[in-house]
């Protein structure tokens, strides 16, 4: 069951039940973006192509990503390490593929 809640009313928004054999990603080509929401979601959802979607709509996604993931940093932004913040980098994706699907920069917080 993949479910999208709107905390403002606690209410599911987007409910999609399905069988065991279809993948995560799938869903978020169900879901219809709304500008300035905030989408948190499990690293099955990582597809750049997909995830720049919410991005090009205005809206804000976070996401575990893959060990796979090649990016590069471009800028490292000061951190309150009281909080259990390690590190804050603006950078970019680097596999050709990813470049493609995801051309903006990205935001990393470890």
């Amino acid at each position: 069951m993949h479910t999208l809640l709107d905390l403002h009313g606690n209410i599911p928004t987007f409910i999609s039940i399905t069988n065991g054999k279809v993948h995560d990603v799938n869903i978020l080509d169900e879901i219809a973006p709304e500008a300035g929401a905030f989408y948190v979601m499990d690293r099955g959802y990582v597809d750049f192509e997909r995830l720049y979607v919410f991005t090009l709509s205005a809206d804000f996604f976070v996401v575990r990503t893959k060990s796979n993931v090649l990016i590069q940093r471009r800028y490292s932004n000061p951190v309150d390490k009281t909080i259990g913040v390690r590190s804050d980098h603006t950078v970019i994706l680097t596999a050709i593929n990813s470049v493609k699907a995801y051309p903006d920069q990205l935001r990393r917080v470890s």
